[in-house]
């Protein structure tokens, strides 16, 4: 719909199952605050039945969540190629340290296949919390986790109450911050 967007109420995780293809959504409010998972996060990729996606694009959505991370994997089988988010707003309502990317949920356990993670674009973004100015919440977490082949590039965005990496970053790749 050109006028308005559509909300979606998402009451599950989002599983990715096809690790060579494309999953894109567009012009939505992807609304995550009812989410019945038990576990702390809400786009999965964790090998076995959910082995992936290729590349996974959110463009000129409002996203709303409240686990701790949007985008977290716990097996190493799991993979993900591209992320994309463009002109997208995106709010973390909940109460305790909150991540985007979660590259290493779980404690330290190794998260994806980072080998096949070769691209994260976030592009014209708000990124809020409503409760991160009292608590720990940050852009990306990956524990000291190799991202040599990782292009990062983060450009024209407003971050209120999120830093940038809540880690330390052994052989980072590309990285273009803040351009």
């Amino acid at each position: 719909y050109i006028g308005e967007k559509p909300t979606v109420k998402i009451n599950n995780v989002l599983a990715m199952r096809n690790a060579a293809g494309i999953v894109a959504f567009k012009n939505l409010v992807l609304d995550f605050e009812d989410t019945a998972t038990t576990g702390n996060y809400l786009i999965n990729f964790n090998g076995g039945t959910d082995p992936g996606v290729g590349t996974l694009v959110f463009e000129d959505c409002e996203i709303i969540y409240n686990k701790e991370s949007l985008m977290s994997a716990y097996n190493a089988a799991g993979s993900i190629g591209n992320i994309i988010f463009r002109n997208c707003k995106i709010r973390y309502t909940g109460t305790s340290a909150g991540f985007i990317f979660n590259l290493s949920s779980l404690g330290n356990k190794f998260s994806l296949d980072l080998t096949k993670l070769k691209s994260i674009v976030v592009e014209n973004c708000i990124v809020y919390s409503t409760n991160c100015s009292d608590i720990n919440c940050a852009f990306l977490s990956a524990n000291s986790l190799d991202l040599n082949n990782l292009t990062l590039t983060v450009e024209n965005n407003t971050f209120v109450d999120f830093r940038g990496s809540g880690t330390t970053l052994k052989n980072a790749g590309t990285f273009v911050l803040y351009k």
